[in-house]
């Protein structure tokens, strides 16, 4: 790599943070205060956190939760599913490198409900956010240093 830039903790954030540190000083300018939604973070945008998956997640964390009660039952529902197609080894095993198979069918499933066109989770890739993507892509891209990628900044 020559030269690269990744904009989205550039430039656009480092001013944004100068601007909230002028809001904060007192400083007026037209706006009285700052929403940062330059990376994929809703509580950013001031989005409450959807309870569901994070009450799937506490299951997966903790499986002898399941069956106390505690949780709807939709939660519990998906939360042993996942379990079970992990083996009931739980989220800390290891699963095939484009993410565990049940949630990739159940993204295909979406798309395909969603759009209206076939998709095949054997070609879904699941990652856990927008960089790791980009990274994977790049790579996938680059098999030499003779291969130059030119990607433009807005």
């Amino acid at each position: 790599i020559l030269a690269a830039r990744y904009e989205v903790r550039g430039t656009v954030p480092l001013r944004a943070n100068a601007l909230e540190a002028m809001l904060k000083s007192g400083e007026q300018l037209p706006f009285d205060r700052m929403i940062k939604c330059h990376i994929g973070n809703p509580q950013a945008v001031e989005q409450r956190p959807i309870t569901f998956y994070r009450q799937v997640a506490s299951v997966l964390c903790s499986p002898s939760l399941l069956g106390q009660g505690i949780f709807a039952e939709d939660v519990e529902r998906r939360a042993a599913e996942y379990l079970s197609a992990t083996g009931n080894a739980g989220i800390g095993a290891y699963t095939d490198s484009r993410g565990l198979a049940l949630v990739r069918q159940q993204v295909a499933a979406f798309i395909e409900r969603r759009d209206g066109f076939p998709a095949d989770p054997e070609r879904i890739y699941l990652t856990s956010g927008a960089s790791e993507g980009i990274s994977r892509c790049i790579s996938m891209m680059v098999c030499d240093e003779s291969v130059g990628i030119m990607v433009p900044c807005p």
